[in-house]
């Protein structure tokens, strides 16, 4: 049995990371010695995240938890058994030599046979067709309630609108003087909501184009605008710390909130009653917009919440971060019930599948977007797009049929979500399960 080991491999003078990566590559059995100080590191982390994000279900290479000293382990490593080695007994030794021999069978890098179409087939996304002509960055990506339009914001300053079933661009709108950071489509259909780093949020017809009104008050970029109470009012959350509701007919401001943290991402509760908040510092903050006032504050990220997400109740809350996870929420008991690791890199964006029960998310250096049952914790599948291309924002189509990605070169991809009704998770999703008082 060869075995590869840094201390063996590694030599003064070489590139850690990249050494670390290539002993991944090659390696069929990882082995992860687990101890407080192992947990603690960030170099065990990488290798932790690593080899899970190219096997997942622990199918090909094999993933060995080796427990040498009783420590809190994290979240993505409880569902998988480990070797309890604290005693170092001969019967544990056994057992991971075991393991490691069961491991050791070549992996299969044969050329797939003709079945190989009826397994693209039942892949569960599919590519259907990229649309093209934004020149930089597509920071949001929207989908029409009828499901036949895709709105689009990019740091190239303007919002395209797109026939999702042709993929032909049927407007473009200008006007913003700055990087369009959100787009957002009211529940009727009849109106698009953008706001931008030039501090404003712009209200347009839809899907016409026409610009109805311009929506002024922050001082700085403004993160997120969205549409509650059908459609009839809209919140805007700005770097300024300032969250505003307007009356969308009027474009007047009903409510100003005076946050007292700063925040660099939002998302609001189909209610419009909560509102959640990532921060700078990792900090995942709860509102009560009616009171006006900070409910919660969750500080479990190791670097800054970067995209967030939050069920139509309510109830539940998701957070991605440049520390590579996604958590999830319970809103409720202002608690943390996992995390999600697998992503190499920041994630970016967070989208929810219509009836909650997958959590779509972007991994920018990484190129991928990943499809998780957050319940379970298990990660359904995982997309990777072409090389170069880093998926920066997602969203699902009302069906819940097709996945949105935008890129950070501008092309958005279309992928149509296959077998859906065989894969979906139960129906008793979290938005429709009654929850006691």
């Amino acid at each position: 049995m060869r075995v590869w080991f840094d201390e063996w491999v590694i030599r003064p003078g070489d590139d850690v990371y990249l050494s670390i990566e290539r002993g991944l590559e090659a390696a069929r059995t990882l082995v992860l010695c687990l101890s407080p100080t192992a947990v603690g590191s960030d170099w065990v982390g990488l290798e932790r995240s690593t080899v899970l994000f190219r096997d997942p279900s622990n199918a090909e290479r094999r993933f060995i938890p080796l427990l040498l000293a009783g420590c809190d382990l994290p979240d993505s490593i409880r569902r998988y058994k480990y070797v309890d080695f604290r005693e170092e007994a001969e019967a544990a030794f056994e057992e991971l030599l075991s393991a490691c021999r069961f491991a050791e069978k070549p992996i299969s890098v044969e050329t797939p046979k003709p079945a190989a179409k009826a397994e693209e087939d039942d892949s569960l996304a599919v590519l259907e067709r990229k649309l093209t002509g934004h020149t930089a960055w597509v920071k949001s990506v929207a989908v029409s309630p009828d499901g036949k339009w895709v709105a689009s914001g990019s740091r190239d300053k303007t919002v395209k609108i797109w026939d999702i079933e042709t993929g032909n661009c049927h407007a473009t709108l200008e006007g913003h003087g700055g990087p369009v950071n959100c787009v957002a489509i009211t529940p009727d259909g009849k109106r698009l909501l953008s706001s931008s780093d030039d501090h404003t949020i712009r209200i347009w017809e839809f899907p016409s184009g026409r610009l109805g009104r311009v929506l002024e008050g922050h001082r700085n970029y403004v993160p997120l605008v969205a549409p509650f109470a059908k459609g009839q009012m809209l919140l805007s959350a700005g770097i300024d710390r300032l969250i505003k509701l307007w009356v969308t007919d009027s474009g007047e401001c009903m409510k100003t909130i005076q946050a007292d943290q700063d925040f660099m991402a939002a998302a609001l509760g189909a209610d419009g009653e909560r509102l959640l908040t990532g921060g700078f510092d990792g900090t995942v903050a709860l509102w009560d917009l009616d009171g006006g006032q900070r409910l919660a504050s969750m500080k479990r990220h190791t670097g800054h919440a970067s995209s967030v997400a939050i069920t139509a109740d309510g109830w539940y809350g998701f957070s991605g971060s440049n520390d590579t996870t996604v958590k999830t929420w319970d809103l409720e008991a202002v608690t943390s019930l996992g995390t999600l690791e697998g992503h190499g890199s920041e994630v970016h964006s967070l989208a929810l599948f219509p009836d909650a029960a997958w959590v779509a998310s972007t991994g920018f250096i990484d190129g991928t977007v990943r499809l998780w049952d957050w319940k379970s914790g298990a990660c359904l599948h995982v997309i990777k797009l072409p090389p170069l291309h880093s998926p920066i924002s997602v969203a699902f189509s009302p069906d819940g049929y097709r996945l949105v990605v935008g890129t950070h070169q501008g092309p958005i991809y279309v992928y149509r979500l296959s077998v859906v009704e065989l894969r979906r998770p139960s129906r008793r999703g979290v938005t429709s399960t009654p929850r006691s008082s």
